[in-house]
């Protein structure tokens, strides 16, 4: 059976850490990878990390594939990311965790 027959999408999460590699962008069916945390806490800081970033979104986008990045604490993140192409983004920059209570009763 098919799971993404009903319109499931498949994301390798934490890509470019253990054994989420670049080997998978060529192994389908993955239609997102999810850029590690780990990439991006420097990445206004260190050349290399957004060197190591701006490839994994680039890899990602010539393979068809979406790319994510998770860990997102700041603006200067954000903006960033945005400037590689990397459009879709989460984390604390944007919302915090919450409790599950939250997300049943959200305050208006």
């Amino acid at each position: 059976m098919d799971c993404r027959a009903p319109g499931i999408t498949v994301t390798l999460d934490d890509f470019g850490t253990g054994q989420a590699s670049p080997q998978h962008l060529r192994s389908p069916p993955i239609d997102s990878i999810e850029i590690d945390r780990s990439f991006l806490s420097e990445l206004a800081r260190e050349p290399a990390d957004r060197i190591l970033v701006q490839s994994m979104i680039s890899a990602a986008q010539a393979f068809g594939i979406e790319a994510l990045a998770e860990g997102i604490e700041t603006e200067e993140q954000n903006r960033l990311l945005i400037t590689m192409g990397c459009v879709y983004r989460q984390e604390y920059l944007f919302a915090p965790p919450l409790p599950e209570e939250a997300l049943w009763n959200p305050i208006l």
